[in-house]
């Protein structure tokens, strides 16, 4: 009985940890997250809302854009005046 004890808190603290690196879990914290995706284009995660803004093409990324690990937090969508294109994936399994 005593040798269960070591094993099951071994498997707690895995599971712990496979919890605390889930996608997503980046976003709970208060600072926004983001970078470029076009020449002349950048990407924020603030909270709930994905905002894109800047001028011209977006990168095309086919289901790997720099947001999707976060899919599963955003719930917003702000795209602002001057951009020429999306990439045909960019939002892809984000159901936000």
């Amino acid at each position: 009985m005593r040798k269960i004890r070591p094993v099951f808190a071994a498997l707690l603290a895995v599971f712990t940890v496979i919890a605390c690196i889930r996608p997503g879990a980046a976003l709970r914290a208060e600072e926004p997250v983001g970078g470029t995706c076009g020449e002349d284009m950048a990407w924020e995660i603030s909270g709930d809302t994905l905002a894109i803004s800047g001028t011209g093409e977006m990168k095309e990324y086919g289901i790997s854009a720099p947001w999707r690990p976060y899919a599963s937090v955003v719930k917003k969508l702000v795209l602002t005046d001057g951009i020429g294109s999306v990439s045909a994936y960019a939002f892809y399994k984000m159901n936000g």
